[in-house]
C-alpha cells in the first residue's frame, strides 16, 4: 500500500513537473511588425497560436490567415502602421535533436573531448517548396514544356553565416496591382547570405548603390551584388540585366483631375508596362508614397498613375515619375562596383564604376535592313521612332578630410557615353567629365561657413539622377539639357544652438548662354510645442527672376487642440512675356476628444497675371476639408472651387474628394467598410489578346461561337491597351464585408455578406452624381463601372447536416471600349444540403437559379436568360485507399432576350476517382454534358463554353512516390465536344519537394 501510495505520488510529481515545463516553455514569443499585404515572422509557427493586436486591441481572426512557415496573410485592411503579434514557435515543442544520443546501457550520454571538438559544426536550416517540369504533347502537333518553381530557405550556416533564399518562377504574364505599400510579385527569385562582414545577393534585387554625387543608382536589377564591410574598409559589386529601361518624366496636372496621369518611354512610346515597384514619385518636389492609404496608386500593366485624396491636384502641380518599363528593342546589362578606405578618422578615399550597355548582336525584335542602314548612316541623330543601342560607362573618384574644425570634400567623375553602337558617327562627343570641391570652417563655435562648386561637362552622361526633383525651377533656369556645360559656384554660413538654426548662402549657376544667381536663407526654431520654419529664395536668370518666400508654424500637445499649423507661401516670377504672382496659404486644425481626432484644413490660392502693366485675375483656388478618425474609422472630406478669370487658364471647376474607411468588431462580429468618390479622367481602352502558350492562358478561340471565351486552360491572357482618348469622370469605389456568429440557432448558425463596387460616369457637376451603386449604373453617362455582391448563411453548424445559402449578384458595363459598349448582370440563389448517408456515403445537394443579361458588339441580340439547376453529389470511400464521387445536374435555360425565345437543357453527369496504394496515385475523372437547343448557336453566358449536342471531357493521371521528395507524374486528357475533333494531350511531369 505504501509502495502503491510512492508510485501514485512520484507518478504526480512527474506530471507536475511536465505540465510546469510546459507552461513555461510554451509562453508566445511577442514582436511589433510593420503592416502589410504579408507580414513575414521568420520562424516557423503554430498558426493557431498567432494573435495580432492593433494598439491593443486584438484583431479578429477572420482578418488574417497564418502559414506555419511564419508568413501572415492580412485578408482584410488593417488601420495601423504596426501591430505586435503573439506567436508560439514550433521549435519549442521539437527541439532539435542531440548528435551524441546513445541507446540505453551502451554508454555515457556525455561526449568525450575529441568527439566535441571535431564534431562539424551543425546547422539549423528551414525549407519547403516544389520544382515542377513537364513535357505536352497534343494530337494537333502542339508541343511545350510546362514548369514551375517555388521555394524558401532560411536558416544559420556554420561561420556565423544567415542565408534566406526565395525562387519562384510561376512564369505569370500578369503585373501585380500598385495599390499597396508591399509589391507581391508573382515571379521572384532572390537568393541572399549574411555575416558580420559580407553580403551577396543573387536573382531580383532592388539595388541602393551609391558611388558619389555623379553616380547614384536606385534600380530593380536581376543578376548578383555582393558587399564587404570591415573596420576601416568597404566595397560593393553588382552584375545585372536590367527588369526594364529606365526613363524620367514630368508633366503638369490638371485642374480637379486625380488620374489616371498615362506615362510613357524613353522615345515617347505610350504602350508600355512599367515594371513593379520600380517608380519614384515627386510632387511639387516632394517625394510621394504608394499605397491608397497614403498618396498614389499604379497600374503597372496600362502605366497609369492615379493620385489619392491625400494630395488634390490642380493646374499648377509639378509631377515628376522615375520608373523602369519592359523594353522590346535590346537586353540590358548593368555592372559596377565601389570601393572606400578610412586610414583614420579624418580621411576617407573611395572609387567607383558603373557601365549601362545594350546586348546590340542579341536584339529582342529583328532589325529588318533598311532599319539598319538607317543605324549605321545616321550616327547619333537617328529618328525617335528607331531604337539604337545605347552604352554609358562613369567612373567616380571621392576624397574627403576633416578635422575638428574644417572638412574638405572632393569628388572627380569622368564618362563614355554612345547613343548608337552600330555607328562610329558622332563618337567624338562622347567623352565628358565632372568635378565637385566643397569646405567648411567653423570660424567660431557657433558659427561655420561653407563653399562649394561643381562643374559637368556638357558631353557628360551617367546612368542615375544627379539633380533633385524641381532642382532647375529652384535654379529658374528653364532646362538643363541645353547642350552646354553646367557651373555652380556658391557659399555661405551657418549658425547653430540647441532649439534652431539659421543657413544663409549665395549662388551662380551658368548653363551655356542661360546664368542664374541665386540668395537663400532659412531658420526654424523648435521647442517643445511650437516648430517653425521660414525660407526665402530669389533666383534671378537670363529668362526672369523668381522669388519664393515660404513661412510654416505648427504647434503640438497632446492633449485636446493636439495640431494647430499654418503654411503661407509667396511667389513671384518676373518672366519676358507676362509677369505672375502666386499666393497660397493652408491652415489646419487638429482636436482629439474622446480617442477620436477632428480636423479641418483650409487653403487658399491666387496667380495674378500683368500684361500690358496692368494686373489682372488668372485664377484662384479654394480648398476645404475635414476629417474625423479614431482606430476603427475615418472619414475625409475635400472640395476645391477652382475660378479661372483667363480663358488660357482653363474653365471654372468644381470638385469633390470623399473617403470614408471603418473596420470593428462588436459582439463577436466584425465589420469594415470603405468609400471614395472623386472627380478623375477615364482613358478610352482597346482589348487585345494575346498568346502565352497552349494552356497557360485563361481564354480561347471560340471557332462556333467566333470569339475569344473564358478557359482556365486557354491559350490567351486578355489585356487593356490604352488608346491615347481621354474622358472626365466621376470615379467612385467602395467595399463592405460583414461576418457574424449566430450561436442563439438552434444547432450554430454564420452569416457572412460582402460587396464591393467601381464606376466612373461621365459628370461634370458633383451634385448630380448618385451615391447609389443601383442609380449609377442605370445612369446613361457610366461609361465603366462593376458591382458585386454576396450573401452566406450557414445552419446546422454543429450537426452532421450542413445546409448553406448564398445569393450574389454582379453587374458590370464598360463604354469606354474602342470595340463598343459590353454590359453584363448575373444573379445567382443557390441552397445546399451536405449530409451523410447510409453506407458511409456522403451526399451534397445543391438547387441554383440563376439570370443572365449581357450585351457585346458580337452579340446579335441581347442575352435575358435564366436558369434553373439542381445537381447531386455522392461521395464514398472505401476502405482508406479509395475515393469516388459521381455528380449529375440538370439544367433548364431560357433566353427572353430572342424572338421567338431560345429554349436550352444541359445534363451533366460526372464522376472522379482518387486511388492511393503506398506510393502510387491513381486518379481520373470524366464528364458527359448534353446539350440541346433548337438554335445551333448559343452565346457564351447560355452555353459556358460546350457546344450544342454531346460533349465529353475526360482525364486521367499516375503519380508515382519516388522518394520522400520526389513525385513522377504521366497525366492525359481528353475533350471532344459536338462537331469538333477529339483532341488529346499528354504530359510528363517530375516534381521535386525540398
Amino acid at each position: 500500500m505504501i509502495w502503491t501510495n510512492f508510485i501514485c505520488v512520484k507518478n504526480f510529481l512527474k506530471i507536475f513537473l511536465i505540465f510546469t515545463a510546459t507552461i513555461i516553455w510554451c509562453q508566445p514569443t511577442s514582436a511589433v511588425y510593420p503592416v502589410g499585404e504579408k507580414i513575414y515572422i521568420g520562424k516557423n509557427i503554430l498558426p493557431s497560436s498567432v494573435r495580432i493586436f492593433c494598439k491593443n486591441s486584438p484583431i479578429p481572426d477572420s482578418y488574417f490567415s497564418v502559414s506555419r512557415t511564419g508568413t501572415v496573410y492580412v485578408k482584410t485592411k488593417i488601420f495601423c502602421d504596426s501591430v505586435r503579434i503573439e506567436y508560439t514557435s514550433i521549435s519549442r515543442f521539437f527541439p532539435p535533436r542531440s548528435r551524441h544520443r546513445l541507446l540505453w546501457g551502451t554508454g555515457s550520454l556525455r561526449p568525450s573531448s575529441s568527439q566535441v571538438q571535431n564534431a562539424p559544426p551543425t546547422a539549423s536550416f528551414r525549407t519547403s517548396g516544389s520544382l515542377l517540369r513537364g513535357i505536352r504533347i497534343s494530337n494537333t502537333g502542339d508541343v511545350s514544356s510546362t514548369g514551375a518553381l517555388h521555394f524558401q530557405a532560411e536558416g544559420e550556416l556554420a561561420g556565423d553565416i544567415h542565408i534566406t533564399a526565395l525562387l519562384s518562377d510561376e512564369g505569370s504574364p500578369i503585373q501585380p496591382e500598385g495599390r499597396s505599400v508591399e509589391i507581391s510579385e508573382l515571379d521572384k527569385v532572390l537568393i541572399q547570405a549574411k555575416s558580420p562582414h559580407f553580403t551577396a545577393s543573387f536573382g531580383d534585387i532592388d539595388l541602393k548603390y551609391d558611388g558619389g554625387s555623379f553616380l547614384q543608382l536606385d534600380r530593380r536589377i536581376q543578376g548578383i551584388e555582393a558587399t564587404a564591410n570591415y573596420e576601416k574598409f568597404e566595397a560593393q559589386a553588382f552584375g545585372s540585366l536590367m527588369r526594364g529601361q529606365f526613363n524620367s518624366v514630368e508633366f503638369s496636372g490638371q485642374e480637379g483631375n486625380q488620374g489616371p496621369y498615362p506615362l510613357w518611354g524613353e522615345n515617347n512610346e505610350r504602350d508600355i508596362v512599367v515594371v513593379a515597384g520600380t517608380e519614384k514619385v515627386w510632387l511639387n518636389g516632394q517625394p510621394l508614397k504608394r499605397g491608397e492609404d497614403n498618396d498614389y496608386v499604379m497600374d503597372y500593366n496600362l502605366a497609369q498613375i492615379t493620385f489619392t485624396y491625400n494630395h488634390p491636384i490642380g493646374s499648377d502641380d509639378r509631377i515628376v515619375v522615375d520608373f523602369q518599363y519592359i523594353s522590346e528593342n535590346y537586353p540590358r546589362a548593368l555592372f559596377g562596383g565601389t570601393a572606400s578606405i578610412r586610414p583614420n578618422k579624418e580621411t576617407e578615399f573611395s572609387i567607383a564604376i558603373a557601365s549601362q550597355q545594350d546586348d546590340k548582336n542579341n536584339p529582342i525584335t529583328a532589325i529588318s535592313d533598311s532599319t539598319m542602314q538607317i543605324l549605321q548612316n545616321y550616327g547619333d541623330s537617328v529618328p525617335d521612332s528607331i531604337a539604337a543601342p545605347q552604352s554609358v560607362q562613369t567612373s567616380n573618384v571621392k576624397m574627403s578630410f576633416s578635422g575638428e574644425k574644417y572638412s574638405l570634400g572632393a569628388e572627380y567623375s569622368f564618362s563614355s557615353s554612345d547613343e548608337n553602337l552600330f555607328s562610329s558617327i558622332d563618337d567624338g562627343d562622347n567623352f565628358g567629365d565632372g568635378f565637385l570641391a566643397s569646405g567648411t570652417l567653423a570660424v567660431a563655435k557657433p558659427i561655420k561657413i561653407f563653399a562649394g562648386g561643381r562643374f559637368l561637362s556638357s558631353t557628360f552622361a551617367t546612368p542615375g539622377r544627379i539633380d533633385p526633383a524641381d532642382f532647375d525651377r529652384d535654379w529658374n533656369i528653364s532646362t538643363s539639357d541645353s547642350g552646354a556645360d553646367d557651373l555652380i559656384l556658391d557659399g555661405g554660413a551657418s549658425t547653430g544652438w540647441d532649439n534652431g538654426g539659421i543657413i544663409i548662402w549665395l549662388g551662380q549657376r551658368k548653363i551655356g548662354s542661360e546664368k542664374s544667381n541665386r540668395a537663400n536663407i532659412s531658420a526654424h526654431i523648435n521647442t517643445s510645442n511650437w516648430f517653425a520654419q521660414l525660407s526665402l529664395s530669389n533666383a534671378k536668370s537670363t529668362s526672369g527672376e523668381r522669388a519664393v518666400g515660404t513661412i510654416s508654424a505648427k504647434r503640438t500637445q497632446k492633449e485636446k487642440l493636439s495640431l494647430l499649423q499654418t503654411d503661407i507661401e509667396a511667389e513671384r516670377f518676373l518672366g519676358m512675356d507676362a509677369d505672375t504672382m502666386n499666393g497660397e496659404i493652408g491652415q489646419k486644425i487638429e482636436y482629439s476628444r474622446w480617442d477620436l481626432k477632428f480636423g479641418l484644413n483650409g487653403g487658399f490660392s491666387k496667380y495674378l497675371l500683368r500684361r500690358m502693366d496692368e494686373w489682372m485675375d488668372f485664377s484662384q483656388t479654394f480648398e476645404i476639408g475635414a476629417y474625423v478618425g479614431s482606430t476603427p474609422m475615418s472619414i475625409n472630406f475635400t472640395r476645391r472651387y477652382f475660378d479661372a478669370a483667363d480663358t488660357s487658364a482653363g474653365e471654372d471647376q468644381k470638385s469633390d474628394l470623399i473617403s470614408m474607411r471603418s473596420s470593428f468588431s462588436l459582439w463577436g462580429s466584425s465589420v469594415s467598410a470603405t468609400y471614395q468618390v472623386s472627380r478623375s479622367q477615364s482613358e478610352i481602352l482597346k482589348k487585345v489578346y494575346n498568346y502565352v502558350g497552349e494552356g497557360e492562358g485563361n481564354y480561347i478561340w471560340d471557332e462556333e461561337q467566333e470569339e475569344y471565351i473564358p478557359d482556365e486552360n486557354g491559350d490567351y491572357i486578355l489585356e487593356y491597351q490604352p488608346s491615347g482618348e481621354f474622358q472626365p469622370v466621376i470615379r467612385s469605389d467602395g467595399s463592405f464585408s460583414f461576418s457574424a456568429p449566430m450561436d442563439f440557432v438552434p444547432l450554430g448558425a454564420s452569416v457572412s455578406a460582402d460587396a464591393s463596387f467601381h464606376s466612373e460616369n461621365q459628370k461634370d457637376d458633383f451634385r448630380s452624381y448618385y451615391i447609389s451603386p443601383q442609380n449609377m449604373f442605370s445612369d446613361d453617362s457610366l461609361t465603366s463601372g462593376n458591382f458585386y455582391a454576396i450573401l452566406r448563411t450557414n445552419f446546422l453548424k454543429r450537426s452532421p447536416l450542413g445546409v448553406q445559402f448564398t445569393s450574389s449578384f454582379r453587374k458590370s458595363a464598360y463604354r469606354n471600349y474602342s470595340s463598343g459598349a459590353e454590359f453584363s448582370a448575373r444573379q445567382i440563389y443557390s441552397i445546399g444540403i451536405v449530409g451523410p448517408l447510409p453506407l458511409s456515403i456522403t451526399s451534397d445537394i445543391e438547387s441554383k437559379y440563376e439570370k443572365t443579361q449581357a450585351f457585346r458588339p458580337t452579340l446579335e441580340n441581347w442575352v435575358n436568360a435564366r436558369e434553373i439547376s439542381i445537381s447531386l453529389a455522392l461521395t464514398r470511400r472505401f476502405f482508406k485507399y479509395l475515393r469516388t464521387t459521381a455528380q449529375t445536374e440538370y439544367a433548364d435555360i431560357v433566353d427572353e432576350g430572342t424572338s421567338p425565345e431560345t429554349n436550352a437543357k444541359r445534363f451533366s453527369l460526372s464522376t472522379n476517382m482518387t486511388l492511393s496504394v503506398k506510393k502510387i496515385t491513381v486518379r481520373a475523372d470524366a464528364q458527359r454534358v448534353l446539350l440541346s437547343s433548337q438554335s445551333s448557336y448559343l452565346p457564351y453566358e447560355l452555353s459556358s463554353g460546350w457546344n450544342v449536342g454531346e460533349n465529353f471531357v475526360w482525364n486521367s493521371s499516375i503519380s508515382y512516390r519516388a522518394g520522400a521528395k520526389t513525385e513522377l507524374s504521366i497525366i492525359y486528357r481528353g475533350e471532344k465536344k459536338a462537331s469538333t475533333d477529339t483532341r488529346h494531350t499528354a504530359e510528363m511531369r517530375v516534381r521535386l519537394l525540398f
